[in-house]
């Protein structure tokens, strides 16, 4: 009776938007190995307490309540700080609180930084899944906007080095290729000073283009239909190359899926504010 109702609980910790059941189980079981291949040092009572807050965690991230859900992330963390578990919500509540602050007050900089600690954590202690460079990819990623220049060429060339590796440990990580294609986009951008301090300093080519842009996300969004960060960036990459038919489709297909935390809810409020310029509306 136990081991069912903790089994019920860890299906609950995984977070998917609508897994096989196929899928489900194997998520399940791959995650009650990797919880229980290592000692807690203590008993039962601790690791019911670790699920519990992991599960209370996970319920008020998908309540937009990011406050609530760290505290109780932090709280797991002090029991498992080793766990995969532990650490990609430490990663993706830092990331998404950084985002919602972003441009808002002087606080976003410092949630992207704690979230490239825990994900440097995360590829060391499990560089062989393609999930630990991913979020070090998007960690990285996030401190580009706070950095100067040749800064930004370093971090740029992280990015794409992480996301290209989760790839290759995993084709079908849909995510990544988000990552990439945003990566491709931007790097199209770059002036001519920042290529050749790239060219020189760094001896690394960040050529980009928005061909390659597409196509990444296109990738993605067909490996995961319900992925609304791909539809999201594919909008931005579209609207890069003046085609506003596929970028307002891509914004479409996106309000159909429903948000599922505080930042989805943020990048669903930001298409519909471009609709509402494509429409005319104020």
């Amino acid at each position: 009776m136990h081991s069912q109702r903790f089994l019920t609980k860890i299906n609950y910790v995984i977070q998917c938007r609508s897994p096989t059941l196929e899928t489900y189980m194997t998520i399940s079981i791959a995650l009650f190995v990797l919880l229980f291949a290592r000692p807690f040092g203590v008993g039962t009572p601790e690791r019911d307490s670790y699920i519990s807050h992991l599960v209370k965690g996970d319920e008020l991230y998908h309540s937009f309540d990011n406050q609530g859900a760290l505290t109780e992330y932090k709280k797991a963390y002090d029991i498992a700080p080793d766990s995969f578990a532990t650490l990609k919500r430490m990663i993706s509540i830092y990331g998404d609180m950084g985002r919602l602050r972003l441009h808002k007050d002087t606080s976003s900089e410092s949630c992207y930084r704690q979230a490239l600690v825990y994900a440097d954590t995360l590829v060391a202690r499990f560089p062989g899944r393609a999930e630990s460079h991913f979020w070090l990819a998007l960690s990285q990623g996030s401190l580009i906007p706070f950095v100067g220049t040749k800064e930004k060429i370093h971090i740029a060339h992280s990015v794409q080095e992480e996301a290209k590796r989760a790839i290759e440990i995993d084709s079908d990580f849909a995510l990544a290729y988000v990552v990439l294609g945003i990566f491709q986009r931007e790097a199209s951008k770059i002036s001519w000073f920042e290529r050749l301090i790239a060219n020189v300093v760094f001896g690394a080519d960040f050529s980009g283009s928005l061909e390659a842009s597409e196509s990444y996300l296109r990738k993605s969004v067909t490996l995961d239909p319900s992925n609304s960060y791909g539809y999201f960036e594919l909008y931005w990459t579209y609207k890069a190359m003046k085609n506003p038919d596929k970028a307002v489709l891509s914004l479409k297909k996106l309000m159909a899926i429903p948000p599922t935390n505080a930042r989805e809810q943020l990048q669903m409020d930001e298409a519909k504010r471009q609709l509402a310029l494509v429409d005319g509306n104020p």
